[in-house]
């Protein structure tokens, strides 16, 4: 079983290849000319989409729509569910969409074809893992390489390395999450996403940054009240 949905800027959620189809679908074929990753590069290609009257919902309403839950600047994500793996791409619109071939309101059937591209920095589909515990291993078995993320609240403690380096997590009584890719300067952000500069500014200069390569297992050890998250990366999102 396969389900492709769209979660837009505004929240709303198209399904687009589900049993909970509301008259629009991705045409057949569609997906066969990108949509995979590859090292160094955006994910990429061309949603094309079929619309139609549904449920009393005239087709060029619905075409509007969706078009505009595309954004050259605000980010959606594709979220594709097979068997019992969930991968998202975060994404945009990497161009305006081709306006209609004919007058929209006077035809039951529409089609939208949206270039997307994914978030910069992102080159493969991501699937979502984490777990808590004193020692939790994390095997990479997918096509990039992982950096985790630690989310924790409560009274904090010690967390160890792969390599057996130490940092401290400090206190907290609201969530926090740290990233530990160096490219992001140990930033500690709430659950929306929003940097915490006075937490930041007191681990910041303390805070290793170490990953697990391709192919390979790294165990992290973690206080109480804390739990690593990362992603696997696919390439291929169908395999």
């Amino acid at each position: 079983m396969y389900e492709l949905t769209y979660q837009g800027p505004s929240g709303r959620v198209w399904p687009l290849m589900s049993r909970d189809a509301i008259g629009l679908f991705v045409e057949e074929g569609s997906m066969e000319d990108g949509f995979t990753g590859g090292p160094g590069q955006q994910v990429t290609g061309t949603l094309r989409c079929t619309i139609r009257d549904h449920a009393g919902v005239p087709a060029d309403k619905r075409w509007r729509e969706f078009r505009r839950d595309w954004s050259r600047h605000a980010e959606g994500v594709l979220h594709l569910k097979r068997n019992n793996v969930a991968l998202r791409l975060p994404c945009r619109a990497s161009a305006v969409p081709p306006g209609p071939r004919m007058n929209p309101g006077e035809v039951p059937v529409m089609r939208a074809h949206v270039p997307v591209s994914s978030r910069e920095g992102v080159e493969a589909w991501l699937e979502a893992r984490s777990q808590a515990g004193s020692s939790v291993p994390v095997t990479n078995s997918g096509d990039t390489f992982v950096w985790p993320k630690i989310w924790w609240q409560g009274a904090g403690g010690n967390v160890t390395l792969p390599s057996g380096a130490i940092f401290t997590l400090p206190p907290t009584d609201e969530p926090r999450i740290i990233m530990l890719n160096p490219d992001e300067s140990a930033a500690v952000v709430d659950e929306r996403d929003r940097l915490d500069d006075p937490l930041w500014r007191l681990i910041r200069g303390a805070v290793f940054g170490e990953g697990v390569p391709v192919g390979e297992e790294r165990t992290y050890g973690l206080p109480d009240g804390a739990e690593l998250a990362w992603d696997l990366g696919h390439y291929d999102p169908w395999r």
